[in-house]
């Protein structure tokens, strides 16, 4: 059994913890077989470290879990990157831990071996593989040249291969992913229309994840990220939020605040200015929920908000 504590800040491979918490495994409740393992430990100081973690003193606290079924780098360092989990094991449940004390902790944590797995070669990086193919025939560039090449044909990619071809440029962008929407060459399609894709539609994206077939999210990079004709924009159901000013001012760096990049997004935003109402024909469906909890909200104050026309009012909206 290899562990390792790690503290997330994002869909990105979470870095190794290196506070004052530490794992201690407990030998007699530690096994693996062909089928399944057990892993008994004692987590010390894991309840304070920073407010990122359950109080010790709750009745009730929820766990997160998640698996995966990719390989790690190096599977015998605990500092490996972490491989996508999306699709194999993952869930959130609320465990009681009224219920989980026991009168002989002392006697199970006097178990606990200081030891810790030997740290292996990983560097917490995932080795680059060989691109997957996409069925379809390779494309003959050998003899071609280009103004520009662009790698990856996500949100970014497609705009800026755009941008350069307004300007009269040549431009070949390269994407390892398969096709995605109908309209590209997509067949991952709905059970009840043969020409609309799962990800042409924005109400099929908590389904995307674990529908048979698709195979658009990255496997062999830590962080969540979409290998398919439209990258991140397909696998998260195109959804389009408009950033509020302040996620610029906040942490990015001189030359990247909002004022910098203001007028680029409002241009963005005359091609693509979004839509709270992405249905054919502009009305909402199955919406009891929002008609139930509006409701609710506007009565304790709450204001009703268009995301698209109002991005940075964030608080206390609906």
């Amino acid at each position: 059994m290899v562990s390792s504590l790690r503290k997330a800040s994002g869909y990105s491979n979470p870095g190794v913890y290196t506070g004052n918490a530490s794992l201690k495994s407990i030998a007699d409740g530690t096994s693996v077989n062909s089928t399944a393992f057990t892993y008994t430990f004692l987590c010390q100081n894991c309840t304070d470290i920073g407010l990122i973690s359950f109080i010790n003193a709750s009745d009730t606290s929820p766990f997160g879990w998640a698996i995966s079924n990719k390989a790690l780098s190096d599977p015998s360092s605990p500092t490996a990157a972490l491989t996508f989990h999306v699709g194999v094991g993952q869930d959130i449940v609320v465990l009681k831990l009224s219920q989980a004390r026991s009168a002989n902790f002392a006697t199970w944590a006097a178990l606990a071996s200081d030891a810790t797995p030997s740290p292996g070669t990983g560097n917490g990086t995932t080795p680059i593989t060989t691109p997957p193919t996409n069925g379809t025939a390779p494309v003959d560039i050998s003899n071609s040249t280009y103004d520009y090449i662009v790698v990856g044909s996500g949100g970014s990619g497609i705009i800026t291969a755009q941008r350069l071809v307004e300007t009269a440029k040549t431009v070949l962008l390269i994407e390892r992913g398969k096709a995605s929407f109908h309209s590209s060459g997509g067949n991952l399609t709905v059970p009840w229309n043969n020409t609309v894709t799962v990800y042409d539609l924005p109400s099929m994206f908590n389904w995307l994840a674990t529908f048979p077939g698709n195979d658009g999210y990255c496997d062999d990079i830590p962080a969540m990220a979409g290998c398919i004709l439209g990258g991140g924009t397909v696998v998260n159901g195109l959804a389009f939020i408009k950033p509020p000013a302040h996620d610029f001012d906040d942490k990015w760096p001189a030359g990247w605040q909002w004022s910098d990049v203001a007028a680029s997004a409002e241009r963005f935003y005359e091609r693509n200015p979004g839509s709270t109402h992405p249905s054919a024909d502009g009305k909402f469906y199955d919406w009891a929920v929002y008609d139930i909890l509006s409701k609710n909200l506007a009565i304790i104050g709450w204001q009703q908000v268009d995301s698209s026309e109002d991005p940075d009012a964030k608080s206390k909206v609906y």
